[in-house]
């Protein structure tokens, strides 16, 4: 470490005004107008009030998310205005750069840390008093605004690199659909227009309540399939993470292995293909073949933008977009015959190869990205950058 470098506590460096009052006149920040990892505002500069009491900060401030700080959420405003009592404003001092303490807020290491402060389980916040003690090592402040310098502009470049990763990434997903598309546009002379009603039996799930009271750890307890034990982009549901006692069982659906699930409410849509059994709540649809259908071209069918737009128009206008089963029926599929559709399916098994091929590539470049960050910002609180 270099000489010239001091260590310090964050308590040393800058301070906390806790006082709270109401101050309607000023723009707010709330915890949700503060993007994770970038700390890009969200939110708006017009003047906002709220119900409770808040804190008040100004542009010399940093604001701190200390409510579930691993979204490391901190915010360098450049306004004056009121926030969350669940943002600590830190106020740095003359000597401290406020841009070199968030650089060092959002290191993983110091992530990592200050989660482990935390208390509440279902609402995790930082240990405050803990983190104003955590030590760093810090140079003097024009050291500071060179460092600062330094990491702003490679962060810039590694911003860039990431959205066009992420948009490459976009674009291969995009390439799948399409080419989907296109394979089940040409048509033949056997091909038949059928309800999804008229292919599967469609029943929605359902939920004993309050199902808090359901849950069970017991060798009887049955899996209780939730959304989260989905994983986005993966096409099967092989096991859950809770399971509810025979007597919830009664109140809700059982699924079997084979059956097609489809999301409803905020995340409707989203199919997946069962690899176990359990029961479902009324979050799910249950799609069950009536007809003699080819499983893999169904799934291809229900992922697709042809479906899904479907259902988005199906369910607009609710306040809350979500779809009745009676709705989800009305969904048209575009049906050939069986060996059609297994003709269909390998070429589209080919598509997905790629693609995954693809997906892994631009997720390495993301992941690569997101290490740099951290290396960087290792190097600059060791005096090595």
């Amino acid at each position: 470490m270099n000489a010239a470098w001091q260590t310090k506590s964050l308590g040393d460096l800058c301070s906390i005004d806790k006082q709270q009052g109401v101050y309607e006149w000023l723009p707010y920040v709330g915890m949700e107008d503060i993007e994770s990892e970038t700390g890009r505002f969200l939110g708006s500069t017009k003047p906002r009030s709220v119900k409770s009491s808040t804190f008040r900060f100004t542009e010399r401030h940093i604001l701190y998310g200390r409510l579930r700080p691993y979204l490391n959420k901190v915010l360098l405003p450049d306004f004056e205005g009121h926030c969350s009592t669940e943002i600590f404003p830190l106020l740095p001092n003359d000597n401290t750069s406020k841009a070199f303490l968030r650089y060092w807020l959002i290191m993983e290491a110091n992530v990592v840390k200050i989660n482990e402060t935390c208390t509440g389980a279902r609402m995790p916040r930082a240990n405050v008093d803990e983190l104003l003690g955590f030590e760093l090592q810090i140079p003097g402040l024009k050291e500071q605004e060179r460092i600062v310098a330094i990491l702003d502009e490679a962060f810039e470049a590694i911003a860039t690199a990431k959205a066009n990763a992420q948009r490459s990434l976009e674009d291969s997903r995009d390439l799948f659909d399409r080419s989907f598309m296109s394979l089940v546009s040409k048509r033949g002379p056997r091909w038949a227009d059928l309800a999804l009603g008229e292919i599967c039996e469609i029943e929605r799930g359902s939920s004993p309540r309050p199902i808090k009271n359901f849950f069970t750890t017991q060798d009887d307890g049955v899996n209780w399939i939730k959304i989260g034990d989905a994983t986005d982009g993966e096409k099967y549901i092989y096991s859950t993470k809770q399971k509810i006692t025979p007597e919830g069982a009664k109140q809700s659906r059982f699924v079997k292995e084979g059956d097609f699930l489809l999301t409803n409410s905020m995340s409707f849509g989203k199919s997946y293909v069962m690899k176990t059994t359990g029961y479902i709540h009324d979050g799910w649809f249950v799609l069950r073949l009536k007809k003699s259908i080819n499983q893999d071209y169904l799934y291809y069918l229900l992922s697709s933008r042809l479906v899904r737009s479907q259902f988005n128009a199906l369910a607009s206008g609710a306040i809350v977009l979500n779809i009745n089963s009676d709705l989800v029926k009305r969904a048209v599929l575009p049906i050939p015959p069986l060996d059609e559709q297994k003709r269909l399916v390998d070429q589209t098994n080919v598509m997905l190869e790629e693609t995954d091929r693809l997906k892994v590539v631009y997720q390495k470049k993301l992941n690569a990205l997101a290490s740099l960050k951290q290396s960087l910002l290792h190097q600059a609180f060791t005096s090595k950058l």
